[in-house]
Order: C-alpha cells, then structure tokens, then sequence
C-alpha cells in the first residue's frame, strides 16, 4: 500500500466568480419581439379589413333592401287593385306577407346589416301598411255607402208601393246606418 508523504491543499479561487447570466438575446428574443410586432400589425390588418367589410355588408345590405321595398310597393299595389268590396282583411293579409317576406329577405344577413336595416325597415314598414291601412278604411267607407244607396233605393221603392211607411223606413235607416263604419258627421250628413 501507497503511503502518502505529503498534503497540499487545493489552491482557493480568491474572488467573486464571474458567470454571466442568460438573457433572452441568448434565446432568440430579438426573432420574438419581431413575431409579437408582427402580430400586431396583422391584428391591426385585420381589423382594419373587417371595419371595411362591415362598411360594405351594410351598403349591399341597403342595396337589397332598396329592392325589397319596390317589391313590397308593387305586392301592395296589387293587392290593394284586386281587392274585393270594402278590402276585407287587406291590413291583416299585408301585414303578414310583409313580415314574412321580410323574415326571408334577412334570413342571411349578418347582425350588423340586420341591425344597419332596423330603423329604415321600421319606418318603411308603419308607412306601407299605414298606406293600405288608409285604403282598407277608405275601402270600408265606400262599400257601406254603396250598401246604405242600395238600403235606401230598396225602401223607396218600398214606400212607393206602400209597404212601408216614411217614418218607419227612416227609423230602420238609421238603425243600418248605426250599424256602419260611417263617422258622427258622416251619418249625420246622411
């Protein structure tokens, strides 16, 4: 066996030791920065692109609803010139064709052009059906007149021969007369 003569002890480091530390250089942070910079200017790209969609969705939109309107106008029109007498149901007929008409002219669009639409399509909406509305009411009138003539030339004749007296045909025009859609003026006029 060795036998050791002699010791020496381990020279010590006599200072601080020196290690530089890892930054994120050393891990390519300058190539992240760039991605995160570019991401940013594609985000900004990107919404940039959707604003100018959003812009052109809402001007396609009204450009349909333009022509959804002449159709609606002329869908009114006809109905209003083939109604019978006195337009019975024309409001309510118009009202639900325009609803559903309306229902499927959206049915593809976008929140944002359904929502760019809503106050026009509003308005347009109580104006066209207000229009058939006033037709339907001026419709009414004119059938009750018709029929309140008829009433009248019936109990002319009537009292022509002698079936009825003036004052009785009188109180039985005026229980129809009540019976009509006619105004207080209108009937007292009558």
């Amino acid at each position: 066996m060795s036998k050791f003569t002699s010791y020496d002890a381990p020279v010590q480091v006599g200072g601080p030791v020196n290690i530089p530390q890892a930054s994120a250089a050393d891990f390519g942070g300058q190539i992240g920065a760039a991605i995160q910079t570019s991401g940013a200017l594609l985000s900004d790209a990107v919404a940039k692109h959707k604003v100018r969609q959003d812009k052109r969705d809402v001007t396609a939109a009204r450009a349909q609803f333009s022509d959804f309107t002449l159709k609606r106008e002329r869908a009114a029109g006809a109905a209003m010139k083939s109604a019978g007498i006195g337009a019975p149901n024309i409001f309510a007929e118009q009202v639900a064709e325009y609803d559903a008409a309306y229902e499927t002219f959206t049915a593809n669009m976008t929140d944002n052009q359904k929502g760019s639409l809503a106050a026009v399509a509003d308005t347009y909406r109580r104006g066209i059906l207000g229009e058939v509305s006033k037709f339907q009411a001026a419709e009414i009138v004119k059938a009750d007149l018709g029929n309140m003539r008829t009433i009248a030339g019936g109990m002319g004749t009537e009292i022509y021969k002698g079936y009825r007296t003036i004052a009785s045909a009188e109180a039985d025009f005026r229980a129809v007369m009540d019976a009509t859609s006619l105004g207080k003026i209108a009937k007292e006029a009558l």
